[in-house]
């Protein structure tokens, strides 16, 4: 195989590489440049390209590092300053012969296409996990007594906060994948721009194809999210208005025989319910009366 991959190469391993091949190898600050000019060279017939891959568990917070590719005359050079799993992948994959590799070109191809379905495989995840957000969110399914009744406020607004903060590290990780995508997107525009000496693969130009559908996809998870967001605030909103509407009525209802408990608790002289005999039992009557009409009227208004 024409590959080298160099993992945190060393001051003196880069030396050792350039005075081999007669390249220079591009260091972790040049790969890192935000300018696509920087990280995307054609120098001497040598090809220095960079991209960003992703690379972690779906469970856990996307990291990302660059990589960078350098193809001259029959050598693929990966220079990486971390272990993607991508890479291994393709290790693994290329030693089950999965592909044909006879060149730089397809090694790198098939390379990129792991790294590629890397990519995806995490979006799926996403999209996956969505899936059970949505249902959360809306709680299709609920039947029998409580499919009216609903859970308690508390609780729903806890499980409504927990929908936010996974939606919120679903759209950190779409945003770094997207990071990825354009940075692979541009790497492989840059390749076919300068194929006059290597024209590219059909491979390369599957590839460009995932790239777009993978981007459409991601594109509409995006969509789904800001959907999925905006109806959980939403929610919220409804949930803590529901608090403050019963805490509304309560007040309504409690406000006459408040009202009526001041009036007698002033203990008056000339208060003439101050000697009945039944006139303990005549004020709680009217104090239970009073706020039980309020609370029919709420009732037949259906306000309850």
């Amino acid at each position: 195989m024409a590959w080298i991959d160099v993992i945190d190469p060393t001051q003196a391993e880069e030396a050792q590489l350039e005075r081999l091949l007669g390249v220079n190898v591009p260091s972790r600050e040049d790969a890192s440049e935000i300018q696509t000019s920087s990280r995307l060279i054609a120098r001497n017939g040598t090809l220095y390209m960079s991209a960003i891959v992703a690379y972690g568990r779906e469970m856990e917070p996307l990291r990302t590092l660059p990589v960078i590719f350098v193809r001259t005359g029959e050598w693929l050079i990966t220079v990486r300053y971390g272990e993607p799993d991508a890479v291994d992948r393709f290790v693994e994959r290329a030693g089950n012969r999965e592909w044909k590799l006879s060149d730089a070109d397809s090694i790198l191809a098939a390379l990129l296409e792991v790294i590629v379905d890397r990519i995806a495989d995490r979006l799926e995840f996403i999209g996956s996990d969505l899936k059970k957000i949505e249902r959360a969110i809306f709680r299709r399914g609920t039947s029998g007594p409580d499919r009216h009744r609903g859970p308690n406020v508390t609780r729903r607004i806890r499980v409504l906060q927990e929908v936010l903060e996974r939606i919120g590290i679903h759209h950190m990780t779409s945003f770094g994948l997207r990071e990825c995508l354009h940075s692979l997107e541009r790497l492989l525009a840059f390749r076919r721009s300068h194929g006059r000496d290597h024209p590219p693969t059909t491979q390369f130009h599957l590839i460009e194809d995932d790239l777009r559908a993978i981007a459409d996809y991601d594109h509409d998870l995006n969509n789904s999210m800001d959907f999925m967001v905006n109806a959980t605030v939403g929610l919220i909103d409804v949930q803590q208005n529901k608090v403050i509407y019963i805490l509304s009525i309560m007040s309504m209802v409690l406000t006459p025989p408040v009202v009526i408990a001041s009036i007698y608790g002033m203990n008056f002289d000339l208060m003439p319910e101050l000697h009945w005999r039944w006139g303990y039992a005549y004020a709680l009557l009217l104090m239970l009366a009073s706020a039980f009409v309020p609370w029919l009227l709420f009732k037949l208004k259906r306000w309850l």
